[in-house]
């Protein structure tokens, strides 16, 4: 099994330009995020991010993540 482990994207645009590229070239199974997905952003952005890519996620909030990215 292959996984891809990022951490602090911090709700930038190049995160989900980058994550969906980078499952295909480098053929991971899933994708494990450690925190900081939002930078205090929208939650909208952390289920965008997750569906960008064709793979299952796991995900863990960091401190720069409100509770509701939780949903």
């Amino acid at each position: 099994m292959r996984l891809l482990h990022l951490s602090d994207v911090h709700g930038t645009p190049m995160g989900q330009e980058v994550l969906p590229r980078l499952v295909r070239e480098l053929e991971v199974d899933a994708v494990v995020l450690t925190g900081d997905i939002t930078h205090f952003g929208p939650p909208e952005y952390a289920s965008e991010l997750a569906s960008s890519c064709d793979v299952p996620m796991l995900a863990v909030l960091g401190n720069c993540d409100p509770p509701e990215v939780a949903d």
